[in-house]
C-alpha cells in the first residue's frame, strides 16, 4: 500500500492510496505473478472532478483502468481512510476484521461480557446462514454495535473529508 495525503485545516482535501492484494509476499508476486493479485486504488481529488457523477468523492478505482469507479461507502463523519482501510479488511480479511469488531463490541458491553459475546456470535451466524428476519429482529443491536464501531474508527484517524461535499458529488 502506498498513499499520498493532503489536509487543510483538518480536512482531508486529497487521498491517492493505491493497494495491491494477493496472498503471496510482494517479493513472491513479483517474481513469480502467483497467487492472482488484485489492485485498487482510493481516489479523492478535488482537481479531477471529471464527468457529471462518475468520480464520487471519493471513489475506489477497480484496476488500472480508469473506469469503473466505485464510491467509497461509510458514514457522515467523513472519515474516508480508516473507511478505506475497513473495506479492504471487511473484503479481504474479514476474519481479522471480525475479530476486531468482537473486540470494540466487547469493550463496549464490558459490563455484560458473557452476553455481549453471545450476541456478537449471534449476529454472525445469522448472517453467514442468510437469515434476515432473525437480524432484523436485532435491530437494536446492530445499531449498537455499528455505533460501537464507528466511534472506534473515528478514534483512530482524526481527518476528515468536507461531508457536505461527499454528499453533493455523489450520485444516485
Amino acid at each position: 500500500m502506498f498513499a499520498e495525503l493532503r489536509w487543510n485545516q483538518g480536512q482531508l482535501v486529497y487521498a491517492s492510496v493505491s493497494t495491491l492484494v494477493t496472498q503471496a509476499t510482494l517479493d513472491e508476486f513479483y517474481r513469480t505473478g502467483q497467487p492472482k493479485a488484485t489492485y485498487l486504488r482510493l481516489d479523492l481529488n478535488y482537481e479531477t472532478l471529471g464527468l457529471a457523477f462518475a468520480h464520487c468523492l471519493p471513489h475506489i478505482h477497480v484496476g488500472d483502468d480508469d473506469a469503473p469507479r466505485v464510491a467509497l461507502g461509510g458514514g457522515p463523519d467523513g472519515n474516508v481512510i480508516v473507511d478505506y482501510l475497513e473495506f479492504l479488511y471487511l473484503n479481504y480479511a474479514h476474519q481479522k476484521w471480525a475479530a476486531w469488531a468482537r473486540r470494540i463490541w466487547m469493550k463496549a458491553n464490558a459490563s455484560d461480557a458473557a452476553g455481549a459475546g453471545k450476541t456478537f456470535d449471534s449476529l454472525q451466524a445469522a448472517f453467514n446462514e442468510n437469515q434476515i428476519g432473525l437480524l432484523r429482529d436485532q435491530r437494536d443491536q446492530i445499531v449498537r454495535l455499528k455505533k460501537a464501531l464507528r466511534s472506534e474508527k473515528n478514534r483512530i484517524f482524526p481527518c476528515r473529508v468536507h461531508w457536505a461535499d461527499r454528499e453533493l458529488l455523489e450520485y444516485p
